[in-house]
């Protein structure tokens, strides 16, 4: 025999935490909808940061670097010869503390490069000391010392092989590669 079973309880209450505002939206929109049919909707929506594994977080902060590399390289620049940042790269190095304030457990690599004017040896202690001047930077803004490390590079790896001003100017760069732990 079948027993018939009758609701008599008219609230409907929902306590969820979602990842998504978007879908935290449409819960909120369903919840309210209910009233339509006689029932009183209640109860939060919340929305929460997702958990991200250390190889997530590496891939997340490797894509805002990436993002970012075209200003990197027109803003993060070195006269001839110097490892004194100019004027225009406090703001875009600013973005890459920004960067590494939402991904706190990657390391990053900040390679420094030269062009291919000076003998080798000299580009290679050139392009540490650029790294490093970068790495002091974002130490100064307030990165862990520990999650950074400047890697010389020297004239090794050119963004373009030409021998013009605007080619030497575009080798004079840095680079920054999110890592698990260093080397």
């Amino acid at each position: 025999m079948y027993k018939r079973q009758v609701l008599d309880d008219t609230d409907l209450t929902m306590n969820v935490e979602v990842t998504s505002e978007a879908f935290a939206e449409q819960l909120r929109a369903t919840l309210q909808s209910t009233a339509g049919v006689g029932l009183r909707p209640g109860g939060e929506v919340a929305v929460s940061e997702p958990v991200l594994s250390l190889q997530e977080e590496i891939l997340a902060l490797q894509a805002e670097l990436d993002a970012l590399q075209d200003e990197i390289r027109r803003n993060v620049i070195f006269s001839r010869s110097s490892n004194a940042l100019v004027d225009t790269a406090p703001p875009t190095l600013d973005k890459v503390i920004d960067a590494m304030d939402r991904y706190r457990r990657p390391v990053v690599e900040v390679g420094g490069h030269t062009d291919s004017r000076g003998s080798d040896s000299y580009n290679l202690e050139l392009s540490k000391r650029r790294a490093d001047a970068v790495v002091e930077y974002l130490i100064d803004g307030g990165m862990d010392a520990g999650r950074l490390n400047g890697v010389g590079y020297g004239e090794e790896d050119p963004v373009s092989p030409e021998e013009t001003d605007e080619a030497y100017q575009l080798n004079r760069r840095v680079e920054f590669t999110a890592l698990e732990k260093f080397q």
